[in-house]
């Protein structure tokens, strides 16, 4: 991609926030394209040491943060410029812009004062009509306007924890109903939490991140669930992105006065050390350390599955690249696709290195 760009100079990207660190990654040892304009969507932005990099090599850029849920499209936008080491870490989402509206109301539905957390409401003709096929779900999310003059005016209830900056734009803080996005897929907890607490071993569970998807399960009288066994059974009933990486189990939740489950209490899980496999041979070894280079984690085992730590598509780029100038090899990307640890990996690396040494010489086809 960052090769295409320098090709066509190209000057405008619109990419998500996870795309631009990636390419920021990417263009930290090459030369960068004239980019002039910077346009982020999908999901919060955050300024990462990377991204920062990559601005300040590119005098003059602007950095467009775009907000928008897919019923309503695009909806504010906050445009920086200037130096960006200034920018802050996690930049508004800015104003409204043409045709939309806006408002940040609480439980009960009045308007919050600036630096009040509230949901997000939108509005305008930027509005989708509905879901097909869903009327319970348009007419539960799609609500009557009370703010606007015209008849049948609705608002979407976005679900979007925000508050107003004193300067009139927006903070967006988080989903009021704790839904997440993991690796760009945005997943109800919810969901996940309903089927963990349907295992015969489970009595109750929760679902959050803390680094990648964690299950939090307690057991039920007489049980113990084994994270083993947890794993298979989501996978059998879910997406692979909606299955925790790692299960807890914990003797009781942790609770708020009011008698909530206190989900910025629960325990972090610890990096088991033990019961990893280390590298058996130099393959291994070096494939080991481009993993966990790119994946940023201070150990992994050569039997840990490449995306339950943390892994996605674009890193999987990222890895497969590093792989093919190390062993001077030509895997494609869907090798780490079908073999998602650094034990079944290697094995491929070695046939190609083997099919490589031992290939016939080019011979041109003749016309």
């Amino acid at each position: 991609m960052l090769a295409v760009m320098r090709a066509h100079a190209v000057q405008r990207l619109f990419c998500p926030p996870l795309v631009l660190d990636q390419l920021a990654q990417a263009a930290a040892t090459a030369e960068c394209p004239p980019l002039v304009e910077i346009m982020t969507a999908g999901e919060q932005l955050r300024l990462t040491d990377d991204i920062r990099e990559l601005l300040d090599r590119l005098p003059g850029v602007r950095l467009d943060n775009q907000y928008g849920p897919t019923e309503a499209h695009v909806i504010t936008a906050y445009l920086m410029t200037g130096d960006p080491a200034q920018w802050p870490a996690t930049p508004p989402v800015g104003a409204p812009i043409a045709n939309t509206r806006v408002y940040v109301l609480d439980d009960r539905g009045n308007p919050a004062p600036a630096g009040v957390p509230g949901e997000l409401y939108v509005g305008g003709a930027c509005l989708a009509r509905g879901y097909r096929g869903r009327p319970d779900l348009t007419a539960e999310l799609f609500v009557p306007d009370p703010f606007g003059s015209e008849p049948g005016a609705r608002l979407y209830r976005t679900g979007d924890l925000v508050r107003w900056r004193d300067d009139g734009t927006l903070d967006f803080l988080g989903r009021v109903d704790h839904q997440v996005k993991i690796r760009g897929y945005r997943i109800e907890p919810g969901e996940i939490e309903v089927l963990l607490a349907a295992h015969p071993d489970v009595s109750q569970a929760v679902v959050a991140v803390a680094g990648n998807l964690v299950g939090y399960v307690s057991a039920a009288p007489g049980r113990s669930p084994d994270p083993a066994e947890l794993r298979r059974y989501l996978v059998a009933k879910l997406p692979k992105y909606m299955v925790p990486s790692t299960f807890v189990t914990l003797d009781e939740f942790p609770h708020t006065t009011s008698g909530k489950i206190d989900r910025d209490r629960l325990p972090r899980p610890a990096i088991p050390e033990s019961g990893r496999t280390a590298p058996r041979n130099a393959r291994e070894e070096a494939i080991t350390k481009i993993w966990m280079d790119v994946l940023r984690t201070p150990a992994i085992g050569v039997d840990d599955d490449f995306f339950e730590s943390g892994g996605h598509s674009l890193i999987a780029g990222q890895i497969l690249l590093r792989i093919n100038e190390e062993f001077s090899i030509d895997l494609p990307l869907s090798a780490i696709f079908q073999h998602t640890t650094i034990a079944t990996l290697a094995e491929v690396v070695e046939a190609g290195t083997e099919s490589r040494t031992v290939a016939a010489p080019h011979r041109p086809a003749s016309r």
